[in-house]
This record gives C-alpha cells, sequence and structure tokens, in this order.
C-alpha cells in the first residue's frame, strides 16, 4: 500500500506499551523525565501508541526516505528511546 509500513520491535515480556515515532530527519528524541523534547526540526508527522510490538503505520508520504524511533513503557516507566532507523516507503 502507498505510504504505509508494518513496524515489529523484538519481544520483551517486560514492556507494557511502545510509542512510534516517525519524523522526516533522524535528529533524536531525548526524555527530559516525562518530558519528549525534539532535536530541532525534527519533523515528525505522526506517531502511535499502542500496546502491540507489531503495528502499521498508513498515509505517510509516498516514496520517501523517513526514520523511525520506538520507546518502550513499562513498570519502571518511559525508556530511552531508539537510535532512529532509516526506511523508504512504497
Amino acid at each position: 500500500q502507498q505510504g504505509a509500513i508494518h513496524v515489529e520491535s523484538d519481544p520483551n515480556k517486560n514492556i507494557w506499551a511502545y510509542m512510534y515515532f516517525v519524523s522526516t530527519t533522524a535528529n533524536a528524541i531525548v526524555m527530559d523525565g516525562n518530558q519528549f523534547n525534539m532535536q530541532k526540526n525534527p519533523a515528525v508527522i505522526c506517531f502511535i501508541t499502542d500496546t502491540h510490538r507489531k503495528i502499521d503505520f498508513t498515509n505517510l508520504p509516498s516514496g520517501q526516505s523517513l526514520c523511525l524511533t520506538i520507546i518502550g513503557i513499562n513498570a519502571a516507566g518511559i525508556g530511552a528511546p531508539t537510535a532512529p532507523v532509516t526506511f523508504r516507503t512504497l
């Protein structure tokens, strides 16, 4: 499907929920307590919060190089964001 991607993170029984961020640049997302701080111009275009490790993004810009960052949430709180992974939509 045009402008869609399927995302799967590694299984982890300790993670209760996930936050998935798609942006047009690979600038890091930084956590300060429970506040998300985006570096200058990260151009976050969408995010999904879900309890599943497998999700689908739709309606993304077609044929564009984008970046994905994932954050896990568990009993200890909000985990550190992953390094951005670059992908290309159909």
